[in-house]
């Protein structure tokens, strides 16, 4: 049975970051600590392990990793510090620690399906994996249904610095969420311990490997390969709402129609200095969209307004859709559809932060981290390209060179 009691006394084992205490006050029983490297995130799920068990005596955890060396190198060390102060026994043939209370920390490899096999015969209050993107996911179903130690709180931890959002762990905690499922995340510059001369290096490679690190020291998810807007970040390019600027000078519609794919519509805000906000998007799916239904989703967009909205900038090839909006009063024009300027445009404004998506536009959020070029051309898969089609022709027009921008007038 779910106990929601906490750690409340980790300042006994060590000194954790803003950062840990996060992750220590997430009342869930499956928490995932994920991010970049070094972010702490490792001694976070261990200091609990290790809490755990000395708080409730005949206590029993399982601390996993892909290999023994790796639990080796890397656990053990972490424990030991965590246990500087505390009598244990290590006993080296099991690679297991008992406490003078009866609890034990049992370290396991689960690095093949012989070794994740052997958690069947487990019983356990609790378990960690670390480095858990390395893991296959059977083992982690297989210790949710192994926390079943009586008399104690049960919790399954994670720890991992993020890999591709087809990944178990992604699916999990980001997509599959239930009220006993959570994580935080934090970067490597979260850390306040580490070297400056080690941070030193990791900010270089914002400029020398700028894939590795988003992913290994910002700690942002994402299939990288062939991206075409590698240089998107989560951390620099998406907002709360309620950061963002509350009037702009202008404001503006993309569009990407959608008679048996997705139409995708984005609301833009352009600010003083020629900034693009993507404040709301509609994007709707499935054969029963049609044009009264974009129609409406745009007036309700612009009606609050007023005399700011000044015209919507679609996809030229559905100039039919195009007079059906002129003809509900909502100024239309075609848009640029040069695909290669038009990513170009959408790179530099990533490149100098005067590009911003709102939180809640999560279709395009994910088809930034998403949209790839097909491989051999110069030009992207048709899959996942739907609102950044409809952004595409909205900031060509706003930013491209003047003779690149228009190919209609305002109606």
């Amino acid at each position: 049975m779910y106990n929601n009691t906490e750690p409340s006394d980790l300042s006994l084992l060590y000194i954790p970051t803003p950062a840990q205490c996060s992750f220590h006050k997430l009342q869930k029983r499956y928490k995932l600590f994920e991010g970049g490297a070094g972010n702490g995130k490792s001694m976070a799920c261990l200091a609990e392990a290790v809490y755990f068990c000395i708080k409730y005596p005949g206590n029993i955890w399982l601390i996993g990793r892909h290999s023994y060396l790796e639990l080796k190198d890397t656990v053990l060390p972490m424990l030991r510090q965590l246990l500087s102060d505390i009598p244990y026994i290590f006993h080296s043939t099991d690679m297991r620690l008992t406490l003078a209370n009866g609890s034990e920390l049992r370290l396991r490899s689960l690095e093949n399906k012989h070794a994740v096999g052997k958690l069947k015969g487990q019983t356990l209050g609790g378990a960690f994996i670390d480095e858990a993107t390395e893991v296959d996911e059977e083992a982690y179903r297989i210790l949710k249904d192994r926390l079943r130690l009586p008399g104690v709180p049960h919790r399954l931890l994670l720890a991992t610095n993020p890999a591709g959002f087809l990944n178990w762990v992604y699916c999990r905690f980001h997509q599959e969420t239930d009220s006993d499922t959570g994580y935080i995340s934090a970067a490597t510059f979260d850390n306040p311990h580490l070297p400056a001369d080690y941070l030193h290096d990791r900010t270089a490679l914002a400029e020398t490997d700028p894939l590795y690190y988003k992913r290994m020291v910002l700690g942002e998810w994402g299939d990288y390969e062939g991206l075409v807007y590698p240089t998107f970040s989560y951390q620099r390019h998406v907002w709360a709402r309620s950061m963002v600027p509350n009037r702009y000078s202008a404001y503006y519609i993309g569009i990407d129609w959608g008679a048996e794919n997705p139409c995708a519509i984005v609301l833009i805000g352009v600010d003083y200095d020629k900034s693009l906000f993507i404040l709301e998007e509609y994007y709707h799916t499935g054969s029963r969209s049609k044009p009264s239904d974009w129609i409406a989703a745009v007036q309700s967009m612009i009606v609050p307004l007023g005399g700011a909205f000044q015209y919507a900038i679609a996809d030229p090839s559905g100039r039919g859709y195009i007079n059906e909006f002129r003809n509900a009063g909502i100024q239309t024009i075609p848009g640029n559809n040069d695909i290669p300027a038009g990513i170009g445009t959408v790179k530099e404004l990533l490149a100098h932060d005067k590009l911003i998506i709102t939180q809640e536009c999560r279709h395009c959020i994910n088809e930034f981290q998403t949209y790839k070029w097909n491989e051999g051309t110069d030009r992207p898969l048709k899959r996942n390209d739907h609102t950044m089609d409809a952004l595409r022709y909205a900031a060509m027009h706003l930013h491209a060179p003047a003779h690149a921008r228009h190919i209609g007038r305002p109606h």
